[in-house]
């Protein structure tokens, strides 16, 4: 049976990282998605425009507890019908239900965004690029000890024909508001 690929590799992958590599997310970002628009340079995200073409703070800063945020991406793959797609899955845990936090919430509940992670080791990535995110769950809990959640967990999902484009660095302090 012949096999026709659309695709062959072109290297080998070290699987293992030397050095210090923790898991999580420490800053997230969100801009209105068709504000957007940014330059890639050698597959990295290298320069990025705002509304009306303004080059600085047009990303809003969603801060929360460490260890509470973590971004996943998964292929969804159809061989029969030659899909295939990226979910990118955000989820942001913040503290404290209050009307600043309710009414913007309820703002990002119906846009379309697109977000930069910037993931525990260091690295920035920009998910929703192509398509945008929405937010698919945003659930306020109170908790019942008093050691629990008081606040709001988010779950925003972006469903994209490539993976999440890397961020240089150096542009992260000129777009954040």
């Amino acid at each position: 049976m012949a096999v026709n690929p659309c695709a062959s590799i072109t290297s080998g992958l070290a699987g293992v990282a030397c050095g210090s590599n923790p898991g999580g997310v420490s800053e997230i970002y969100l801009a209105n998605f068709d504000d957007i628009s940014f330059t890639l340079t050698g597959g990295t995200v290298s320069a990025m425009l705002g509304p009306s073409g303004a080059t600085a703070d047009f990303m809003y800063e969603y801060t929360f507890r460490r260890n509470t945020a973590s971004v996943n991406e998964d292929l969804t793959k159809d061989i029969a019908t030659g899909s295939l797609f990226y979910t990118q899955t955000a989820t942001i845990v913040l503290d404290k239900q209050d009307k600043t936090k309710r009414d913007q919430l309820m703002l990002l509940d119906n846009a379309l965004v697109m977000y930069i992670a910037k993931h525990t080791n260091g690295s920035y990535w920009l998910y929703g690029a192509e398509d945008g995110a929405y937010v698919t769950t945003n659930a306020a809990t109170t908790g019942t000890a008093k050691t629990d959640q008081n606040g709001y967990t988010i779950t925003m999902v972006a469903e994209e024909t490539n993976r999440a484009y890397p961020v240089d660095p150096t542009i992260i302090d000129q777009i954040v508001a």
